[in-house]
């Protein structure tokens, strides 16, 4: 690495990193997070704290029972007394334990603010039975968070003197998929000519996963347990200076990395920054 411009410069917006290698070739990297939604990183601080702290709470599960509590993005309000909002709800859901298999829906009142929570009961047999407090994500798409990302990232890339210009989006929930990205970045291409400078658009997924001994329970509906935002906001700064020394030992090979990067092609990164996949 030859130097970090927006820890550097002071009086004008920069670019994250630059790198050369012995030819001269030089290497221009810029970084931003890609919520999966607008508003996910407001909205899960205070989800976190009320209701997302019964989710995996073992002493609230029913033996032999699988247990969903949902709740719609947006609906714990700002202004609220978060530890009197996350009482309460523990105290609901003590009150309704037993119920019947199936799918309900309640409007939680009494609170410092009113939550409507949906429950899904299913049988779990010859299991101490397990709880999860999941938020269901909005209908909004990828697109108008791409938008801001690039509107903010794009022209300060494009306007770095380097032989290689690569944007590497950060997507630290599983909520989105790869061809969603890519199909919403040519979607907006018209709209992006500086995108035509770039010669790469990285994908980095950092969301952390860990194993808990079950199976079989896949979230594909937009929904991700409290305990896997949680482990995923613990661990993004780790995540992003695993990125940053993936991309201090990437040495530029120049018939390398004009092969594997195509003008304007998004690549899906896996592994550490440098390391093609097709």
């Amino acid at each position: 690495m030859t130097g970090w411009p927006d820890a550097d410069t002071r009086d004008r917006k920069a670019i994250d990193a630059l790198a050369s290698d012995s030819g001269g070739h030089v290497l221009a990297i810029e970084h931003t997070l890609l919520q999966p939604f607008t508003g996910d990183k407001a909205d899960q601080i205070p989800f976190l704290k009320t209701i997302g702290r019964l989710d995996r709470r073992q002493d609230l599960a029913e033996p032999n029972s699988m247990i969903d509590l949902i709740i719609q993005v947006g609906a714990i309000r700002k202004g609220v007394d978060w530890t009197e909002l996350a009482n309460g709800l523990e105290a609901w859901f003590l009150a309704i334990r037993g119920l019947p298999a199936g799918r309900s829906v309640y409007d939680v009142t009494g609170l410092p603010c009113p939550v409507r929570v949906t429950v899904g009961k299913s049988s779990l047999p010859d299991t101490p039975g397990l709880l999860f407090v999941l938020r269901h994500m909005p209908a909004e798409s990828i697109e108008p968070v791409l938008r801001t990302a690039l509107a903010a990232k794009l022209p300060k890339l494009a306007a770095t003197t380097a032989s290689e210009r690569i944007l590497l989006l950060e997507l630290d929930s599983p909520a989105r998929g790869n061809w969603e990205i890519g199909q919403a970045i040519d979607d907006v291409r018209s709209d992006f000519p500086d995108i035509g400078l770039i010669s790469t658009i990285w994908l980095a997924k950092t969301m952390v996963w860990e194993s808990e001994g079950y199976a079989g329970r896949r979230h594909n509906d937009g929904q991700n347990t409290a305990a896997e935002e949680a482990h995923t906001l613990e661990s993004r700064r780790d995540s992003t200076r695993r990125i940053r020394r993936s991309a201090a030992a990437f040495e530029i090979d120049r018939e390398v990395v004009w092969q594997l990067t195509p003008a304007n092609r998004v690549r899906h990164r896996f592994d550490v920054i440098g390391q093609a996949d097709e």
